[in-house]
C-alpha cells in the first residue's frame, strides 16, 4: 500500500440539506482528530504485571477552527443561534443532527488540471463546544469541538 503524505489538505465541512443529501458549507482552517482507546487490565491470581490489555471502549473527537467573518454566519454553523429565545436554541440543539468533515487533498491530472481526491471522511460529528477568538489587529477566529461515532478510515 502507497503511503499517503498529507501537505496542507483541504477540510470540507458538509450538513444535511433539507432534500437529505449532505451540502458542502465551507472549509476549515485548522483540524485535529482525536482516537481514544480504553484498556482495561487482565491479571492471574498472584500476579501484578497484566496478562493481557484488552480494549473495551472507543471515543473519537475533532477539533476544528475557521476565520470568522461574520458571527452569525460560517461553517461552524452546524448549530443554529439566529433566535430571539434560549429555549428555541436548546430545542434546535435537541433536534442537530451532526455534520461530515471530508479531508481532501489535490491530484493533478495529465492535462495539467487538479481534482480532488477524499481521503478519509469524519462523519456523524456532534457539536460539544464552540469559541469565538476576536484580537485586535488580527483576523477573527471561531473554533468548535466534535465527537465523532465512527473511527477514521483510510482504505477502501
Amino acid at each position: 500500500m502507497a503511503k499517503r503524505t498529507l501537505s496542507a489538505p483541504l477540510a470540507i465541512v458538509k450538513v444535511t440539506g433539507t432534500d437529505g443529501a449532505l451540502v458542502t458549507i465551507g472549509k476549515m482552517k485548522s483540524l485535529r482528530a482525536t482516537e481514544s482507546f480504553t484498556r482495561g487490565r487482565v491479571v492471574g491470581l498472584g500476579e501484578i504485571t497484566p496478562d493481557e490489555l484488552p480494549v473495551l471502549g472507543w471515543n473519537g473527537t475533532v477539533n476544528v477552527g475557521q476565520y470568522a467573518i461574520t458571527l452569525n454566519t460560517g461553517i461552524l454553523n452546524s448549530i443554529n443561534r439566529n433566535f430571539s429565545t434560549p429555549a428555541d436554541f436548546v430545542k434546535n440543539l435537541l433536534f442537530n443532527e451532526g455534520i461530515q468533515i471530508d479531508l481532501l487533498k489535490k491530484v493533478k491530472q495529465t492535462d495539467g488540471t487538479f481534482t480532488e481526491e477524499t481521503v478519509a471522511s469524519i462523519v456523524d460529528a456532534h457539536l460539544t463546544s464552540e469559541g469565538l477568538e476576536v484580537s485586535e489587529g488580527q483576523i477573527g477566529g471561531r473554533d468548535a469541538a466534535f465527537e465523532y461515532k465512527t473511527p477514521i478510515l483510510y482504505g477502501g
